[in-house]
């Protein structure tokens, strides 16, 4: 008997029902009923998308375009100052960063990095599954990097992705599932309360419907078991926690693991009708603006309510949580976030009896200039007595053919460091796009061996020693001036 893989096998279930349960919080796609929407958790949300245009952002550039994408990243810190000085060398004005483009199973670009004396770039392609480099921008020379890139990570890791991607598929059936057997019981037994409710906060509001169900004891008793036997009936269910177990799995271990799960809810003592919980999803249209949960159950009680609004100018946000044991509070996080006019601001406070109050806050303004967002924003964050501020400066600018985005961090404590740093990502329609091709010029073994060592070995950093063996093209031993 395999006691083992079935007790693991009941906890990954509950893990994962968990983790089911909470994509139902979220709102959904089409024009639906109330009702319909109140078990329903893909919509795109009219608050998120206000969101990132109040920011400049536009993320789907990824998605709408079907040309070559030219991709950006690069990291800088502007400065850099420690109490004790600098480190050997100098890091202010250091960078690292890649520019590549990509288009279907291809790629090419370079990658850099600069640091004082230090400064080299390489060139990269990707193509019929193969990966070179060259790391002489003047000589078109390139060395063969499939073998070392792809040792250890070809048929195993192909596997890995193909499972994870089988897994999601795999989630995505048993959501439904879930979903559709916890609908199925609330309508069977009339649930579902409907009602006419208005949401405010931050100076909006909006008029919603409310969607309602209150399950007692005895009723969350039969919605479990009910979930519980279409899960033992289903496959995907099977293949999705089997695959997150540590230990073999067997389809006859998952169903008997379940059978004695459901027999030990139902010879359980019957929770009574004092048990409750209460769900609430507010709907304008056919978007969530409120969500609201309450349960107490056998002394522990918790009150979660989020509000998401927005006129199309204006956001608000609010998130109140409160759970509590025997009638004496365990945990407080209060949460608010407004935008009005170009002006954002935001607190969150986690409270714990016992312990300090942790308090974050942030405030900001954000200017327009055409296609051009700037936002200032200085975050504050405090506890146990220590306190500090960290200015943060986003600059983004976006149209139908791309995004540009940078983010630069002011980060200092006294006496301790001092750091400026600037993150700067972009993606865009690729101009004047060719087509990858393999190098025609192609080291061989022993001539990209050399190039490794004369390469690594003119890198010095001052002030760093080491005996240590680095590995190479295909495998040299250096004298330990890379650090």
């Amino acid at each position: 008997k395999n006691t083992k893989g079935i007790e693991e096998m009941k906890k990954l279930f509950l893990v994962s029902l968990c983790i089911i349960l909470a994509f139902s919080l979220f709102s959904c796609k089409g024009t639906k009923a109330p009702e319909e929407l109140f078990f329903s958790y893909d919509q795109e949300s009219a608050f998120a998308q206000a969101l990132s245009q109040t920011y400049g952002f536009n993320p789907e550039i990824l998605l709408q375009s079907d040309k070559p994408l030219r991709f950006g990243m690069d990291l800088k810190l502007d400065k850099f100052e420690t109490a004790g000085g600098q480190l050997g060398f100098d890091l202010a004005g250091a960078s690292v960063g890649c520019d590549m483009t990509a288009s279907g199973d291809s790629a090419s670009g370079k990658m850099y990095f600069n640091m004082g004396s230090i400064e080299f770039e390489a060139g990269m392609r990707y193509v019929d599954d193969g990966y070179y480099i060259n790391l002489d921008p003047s000589a078109d020379e390139w060395i063969d990097m499939t073998e070392m890139f792809s040792a250890g990570t070809s048929e195993a890791d192909t596997e890995e992705m193909e499972a994870a991607l089988s897994n999601l598929r795999d989630l995505q059936k048993v959501l439904d599932l879930v979903i559709a057997e916890l609908s199925n019981e609330m309508n069977e037994k009339q649930k579902l309360v409907l009602s006419e409710e208005t949401v405010s906060y931050g100076g909006i509001s909006r008029d919603g419907t409310a969607v309602s169900v209150t399950l007692n004891g005895p009723e969350m008793k039969s919605a479990i078991v009910r979930v519980l036997g279409a899960l033992k009936a289903s496959d995907e269910a099977y293949s999705f926690i089997s695959d997150l177990s540590d230990t073999e799995l067997t389809k006859e271990d998952y169903e008997k693991g379940l059978d004695e799960y459901i027999e030990q809810i139902n010879d359980s003592e019957q929770p009574t009708e004092n048990d409750k919980i209460t769900f609430t999803r507010v709907f304008a249209g056919n978007e969530q603006i409120s969500m609201r949960l309450e349960f107490d159950i056998d002394g522990r009680a918790a009150d979660i309510e989020l509000i998401t609004l927005t006129d199309g100018q204006n956001i608000s946000a609010q998130l109140d949580v409160t759970l509590s044991e025997d009638g004496y509070d365990a945990l407080s996080i209060d949460g608010s976030y407004r935008m009005s006019e170009g002006a954002t601001e935001g607190e969150l406070e986690i409270s714990v009896p016992g312990s300090e109050k942790i308090e974050f806050s942030f405030e900001g303004t954000t200017k327009v200039d055409g296609n051009k967002y700037t936002t200032d924003m200085e975050f504050s964050f405090g506890a146990g007595g220590v306190s500090f501020k960290i200015p943060v400066k986003i600059v983004s600018e976006s149209d139908n053919k791309g995004q540009k985005l940078s983010v630069t961090v002011d980060f200092s404590l006294p006496g301790t460091v001092d750091i400026t740093a600037t993150a700067s990502f972009s993606v865009s329609e690729a101009e004047n796009y060719e087509p990858v091709t393999k190098p025609e010029n192609l080291l061989s073994d022993e001539e990209a061996q050399k190039v490794f060592e004369e390469f690594f070995g003119g890198i010095y950093l001052p002030g760093f020693s080491s005996d240590s063996t680095y590995p190479t093209y295909p495998d040299v031993d250096y004298d330990g001036t890379l650090f």
